[in-house]
């Protein structure tokens, strides 16, 4: 392998369980319920005793920085905080139905959240957050905490999906706690192949929750 082709391990993590508020609603600022803290603890375990991690970022919403810092006390690192991983406040009523499936529905990029985010605008932020993140980490394996949306995101960014491509549910529901590992190669595998190369290790793994394992 040439020197300069070095992959980055992408540990992504989704929050533990949140608490809902007072409407059943979960929002922006929901914290962890107890189970999620358990399932928190049960992450950072699973983490800790596995190949040495090099750097730690949240999300800066509140569960997953609850996470995070379960996962920090197991591996001692400095926790860093960058809002580009917050959720995306999908609007589910602007979903589209296909022409071909009826059963299957898609949002555009220009659909935009509660908040005046447009999905274009969400996927723009994550790709920049992953973009930085290998530049300064090659070679080393970095975990992520953040949430189901992102997630689905960053697994786009890793594939070389257009960022204004429109956005379904590529993937099976990823549960709380839940471990998705990327093994990213920025400037490819092999000198002269693919400019940049992924392999998708695991997606939504919850082997370690035992029967922790909640979808909320």
């Amino acid at each position: 392998m040439h020197n300069n082709l070095k992959p980055t391990e992408l540990i992504l993590i989704r929050h533990g369980q949140a608490q809902p508020g007072p409407s059943g609603f979960y929002g922006h600022g929901a914290p962890l319920s107890e189970l999620g803290r358990w399932q928190a603890t049960a992450v950072a375990a699973c983490l800790a005793s596995g190949p040495a991690v090099d750097a730690i970022y949240s999300s800066s919403l509140p569960r997953a920085v609850e996470t995070a810092s379960a996962v920090d006390e197991q591996l001692d690192l400095e926790l860093m905080i960058d809002e580009r991983l917050a959720e995306f406040d999908v609007d589910l009523g602007l979903a589209t139905p296909s022409n071909q499936r009826p059963d299957l529905y898609y949002w555009l990029p220009d659909h935009a959240g509660a908040d005046g985010e447009t999905l274009a605008q969400f996927a723009a932020r994550v790709y920049a957050f992953h973009d930085e993140v290998v530049d300064n980490h090659p070679g080393q394996r970095v975990v992520v905490i953040s949430h189901a949306g992102t997630i689905e995101m960053s697994i786009l960014w890793s594939l070389g999906v257009d960022q204004r491509s429109p956005w379904q549910h590529e993937f099976a529901e990823l549960q709380n706690a839940s471990i998705t590992e990327i093994e990213f190669w920025p400037r490819g595998r092999v000198a002269g192949g693919a400019p940049r190369y992924s392999v998708l290790k695991r997606i939504g793994d919850v082997g370690h929750l035992g029967d922790l394992v909640t979808d909320r």
